[in-house]
């Protein structure tokens, strides 16, 4: 009895083990102010009481011509194949 004591005590203590998949932490999942976990759909932190406020997208880019989606730093549109005017900093 006491053997099997042990062995349950130890197989308690084991760490999870790694599959090797880095994890990965959605942003909107943490807190900004404090760090805490945040539930998901939480409108305010229920450490801190923070808002919570979802990062702006920036706009998916637009072949002027035609209207279909630009791949990144495109010079011409994969559709119709107009020129992309460049991007304004």
């Amino acid at each position: 009895m006491i053997i099997r004591a042990r062995t349950d005590i130890e197989a308690n203590n084991r760490q999870p083990e790694d599959t090797g998949a880095a994890s990965e932490v959605d942003p909107l999942s943490v807190c900004t102010q404090c760090g805490a976990q945040l539930a998901e759909n939480a409108n305010y932190c229920s450490v801190c009481g923070v808002k919570v406020e979802p990062p702006e997208e920036e706009p998916i880019p637009t072949c002027g011509q035609c209207g279909a989606q630009l791949e990144p730093n495109a010079n011409f549109c994969n559709q119709c194949g107009s020129k992309v005017p460049p991007a304004a900093e």
